[in-house]
């Protein structure tokens, strides 16, 4: 059956620049949910340069790339092909999906992983990071993360070490069970701290009474955006960011609603190792 390769990577304490030298760095930061690591290079006395970067949202179907990494332990290895699709998805290993990667047909391998995609002028339009194979073996299905997804995400760890993800404050049953009880579409919520940014908007959490279980809100809408499950919200959260003010829209007693405050993404921060940092939008259950 088909599979999805994951090219497993991890933070190195080394960077590879010209076979005579491998200059030494550290973690600086680590996104699992974007598969996007940060080290920090001490490069003083080597002849490293920057990699130009291109726009991936220029980006079109057809026009050439090329790849470049370590596949098998072969390093400095060059692949070439075309773009053969865009906005593509894939779970990542945390579970959450991974959106608009780059789809290429240029050979991507186990070692690939990391390594730049590039356009025909030299110019980084991605970083390569799986591929979609029945053997394990390249199969021309490729996948790399868009460079402004790069940019984004890096600039976020190089300030505050961590990625700081806007979060509403609220517990929600997952999306696979809600499905077993037949709800509608949307992202129930369970419980609503109180003085928590949703508490603020007038959210409702799902309550136990004496007739049985009286449900909460269903959030069905961000900002104008469909929300049919939790990955639909964190989708519509990661386009705000914390101390933003965003309308939500829910489903009370079937009917959609607007709470009356506008729901408060909160700029939760905390200093720890002298970073600032803040919670993960919540998950299942209260996870984190």
């Amino acid at each position: 059956s088909s599979a999805w390769a994951r090219q497993c990577k991890s933070p190195s304490s080394a960077a590879t620049g010209s076979p005579k030298s491998t200059p030494q760095g550290s973690p600086q930061g680590i996104d699992p949910d974007k598969d996007i690591a940060v080290l920090k290079i001490d490069a003083a006395h080597t002849p490293l340069k920057p990699i130009r970067l291109g726009s991936s949202k220029g980006v079109e179907v057809g026009q050439s790339a090329l790849a470049i990494g370590n596949p098998f332990g072969l390093d400095h290895t060059l692949t070439s092909g075309v773009i053969s699709g865009l906005g593509r998805s894939m779970e990542a290993t945390t579970g959450r999906t991974m959106r608009n990667l780059i789809q290429t047909d240029a050979a991507v391998n186990p070692g690939n992983s990391g390594g730049p995609l590039l356009d025909s002028s030299g110019r980084m339009i991605g970083m390569n990071t799986a591929m979609f194979s029945t053997s394990g073996m390249s199969a021309g299905v490729g996948f790399a993360i868009p460079v402004h997804t790069i940019r984004s995400i890096a600039d976020r760890l190089i300030k505050f070490g961590v990625i700081v993800c806007p979060v509403l404050g609220i517990t929600f049953l997952e999306g696979r069970q809600a499905r077993l009880l037949h709800l509608p579409d949307g992202v129930l919520v369970l419980s609503v701290p109180p003085g928590s940014p949703a508490a603020i908007a007038g959210m409702q959490g799902t309550t136990r009474e004496v007739e049985g279980i009286a449900l909460g809100d269903i959030i069905v809408g961000v900002e104008g955006s469909k929300v049919e499950d939790e990955a639909d919200l964190f989708d519509a959260l990661e386009n705000h960011k914390p101390g933003d003010t965003v309308t939500i829209t829910v489903l009370r007693d079937g009917v959609p609603i607007v709470p009356t405050n506008k729901g408060l993404i909160p700029d939760y921060q905390q200093e720890t190792n002298d970073k600032k940092q803040a919670p993960k939008a919540l998950r299942v259950l209260g996870g984190s």
